[in-house]
């Protein structure tokens, strides 16, 4: 038992280093890993940016390929995970319509807190890869490189990224207003007030249909997204 504060406090600093000691290999793989830096960061960026912080196993497999993930996954750096009816901690949207598909995610929950407590240093492969290597060749000094395709497309992603995000941010709103209206009939409890709570608690539901929708479209912009970068 700990004694004190500082006795536990000790203890989860102890775990929280070890489990990064394991970590920090994603990072900094051996050249024989069968996955790079490159591809752990991928990852780590699709499960931070997912509602669910869970990624389905095909569509990160279409962007790293089938060895670097069961790379990842044998080196305990990622976790593979079927859909179970006892499983609390992963949206049960994150697995598909019909519930059959494997997402992909962090190993534990102290795995998916160091991702996001250390976010910037395991996605600073990707940054060093967007950064165009410097060639002599062909350059012309006070000249600039037009973009490529694959840059135009990653824009244009990005601004509907925006934009749907703006939409759940709109959609979130009238929810929080269509609650407090709900709150508000169910006090007063006036005339007729059964009629109007059944006729807001269905555009509510309108609502949060619109909402599951908009977050899959920018689910699946995230992952264009993520090929893009891929591709860069």
């Amino acid at each position: 038992m700990f004694q004190s504060y500082e006795d536990w406090q000790a203890a989860l600093s102890q775990v929280v280093k070890d489990v990064w000691g394991t970590m920090e290999d994603g990072y900094v793989p051996d050249p024989d890993a069968g996955y790079t830096a490159a591809d752990y960061a991928t990852a780590v960026n699709a499960i931070l940016e997912s509602p669910y912080n869970a990624v389905l196993k095909q569509r990160l497999m279409a962007v790293l390929g089938k060895r670097p993930l069961e790379a990842m996954v044998r080196a305990n750096l990622l976790a593979l995970r079927p859909y179970s009816s006892w499983a609390t901690d992963i949206d049960v949207a994150a697995f598909g319509p019909r519930l059959r598909s494997t997402v992909v995610t962090a190993l534990t929950a102290l795995h998916l807190f160091l991702m996001r407590e250390e976010r910037s240093t395991l996605l600073a492969a990707l940054d060093t890869q967007q950064v165009p290597p410097e060639s002599s060749a062909g350059h012309m000094s006070g000249s600039s490189r037009p973009p490529s395709p694959t840059s135009n497309a990653m824009t244009a992603v990005a601004d509907q990224l925006t934009a749907v995000q703006r939409k759940i941010e709109d959609v979130e709103g009238q929810l929080q207003q269509l609650s407090s209206e709900v709150i508000g009939i169910r006090n007063a409890k006036g005339e007729g007030w059964q009629d109007e709570l059944a006729c807001l608690q269905q555009d509510k539901q309108h609502l949060v249909e619109k909402e599951k929708l908009l977050r899959e479209e920018n689910r699946q912009l995230r992952e264009k997204e993520l090929l893009l970068m891929k591709r860069e």
